[in-house]
């Protein structure tokens, strides 16, 4: 008969709150971030296991993934708003934007070959004749000028216009792009749980309960969702183990790992969050298991 100590839990145990309101991926961004943390940041299977668990009955509700926003080529600084022109609130897979003679900002596929504009070293703009996606026109105005331009001002826009106009060109390509999908509390997409063959056509997502895999679905829906805490458990527990029986050699740190692994899956069957985690705690000679006499 040998005994052993594990010591639990170590750092902090995230946890799901299903919310049966019925919000916009914004309002529920906003409730989450007001009640909880924010909305549900699932960077795991065994996080997403533990999600659906949460919201089991419930359909789809939303999670915290959304499509990033545009951004600026050269600076990297955010576009808030749309203010020179309106777009398609759902752009799918329109990820790169031109400017037309009108003035109006569009989204459109990054892989279409079109003209486009460069910024230059004395910060003017100049119209390349050139048909190319938008990839390879910002690598070409990355290595012969400065970047793709940005419109910053109404007289950046102005200018461009009459490049256009000049070169009976309808639209061209500007550095303004859509960024990753990303979670709402800032956190980089790692793990993804998708449906197959995806369905990504919409700038919010969510997460179908019955497969716990995710989709996406346009923001404005009114759907329940899934917040996120964060809890710190302000002690840790000390629990004593005792093995009967059994030849297998308890200094071996394989067969101490083994045991740990079982015990783990014991209690994330009992309803555990996977984020507990397990340690033996050595005694004062080193050794984790004592027989007893």
């Amino acid at each position: 008969m040998s005994t052993g100590s594990i010591l639990q839990p170590q750092g902090t145990i995230t946890r799901f709150h299903h919310i049966s309101l019925m919000k916009t991926w914004a309002e529920a961004q906003s409730y989450c971030r007001e009640k909880f943390i924010d909305l549900a940041t699932i960077p795991s299977q065994a996080a997403n296991t533990e999600a659906q668990k949460e919201a089991v009955g419930h359909g789809h509700i939303w999670i915290g993934l959304y499509n990033a926003s545009w951004r600026w080529s050269q600076e990297g600084k955010e576009v808030k708003t749309w203010v020179l022109g309106k777009a398609n609130d759902n752009v799918g897979s329109r990820r790169c934007a031109a400017l037309n003679v009108y003035g109006k900002w569009m989204a459109k596929d990054c892989e279409i070959l079109d003209r486009f504009v460069c910024s230059t070293a004395d910060k003017r703009h100049v119209l390349v004749k050139q048909y190319m996606s938008w990839w390879d026109a910002q690598t070409f105005c990355r290595k012969n000028h400065v970047d793709l331009s940005s419109i910053m001002t109404n007289m950046d826009r102005d200018f461009i216009i009459q490049l256009l106009l000049m070169s009976g060109t309808s639209n061209a390509w500007i550095g303004l792009y859509r960024g990753e999908w990303a979670w709402s509390d800032g956190k980089k997409l790692i793990y993804k749980s998708l449906e197959s063959p995806p369905q990504w056509a919409s700038d919010c997502t969510v997460m179908d309960q019955s497969t716990g895999t995710w989709r996406s679905r346009p923001c404005h829906d009114r759907l329940s969702f899934l917040c996120y805490s964060v809890v710190k458990p302000s002690a840790v527990s000390l629990v004593k183990i005792r093995l009967v029986g059994g030849s297998a050699d308890l200094t071996d740190p394989m067969v101490q790992e083994s045991i740990l692994q079982q015990l783990r899956q014991q209690l994330v069957d009992g309803g555990i969050p996977a984020e507990v985690k397990l340690r033996w705690r050595k005694q004062p000679d080193g050794e984790v298991f004592h027989r007893e006499e």
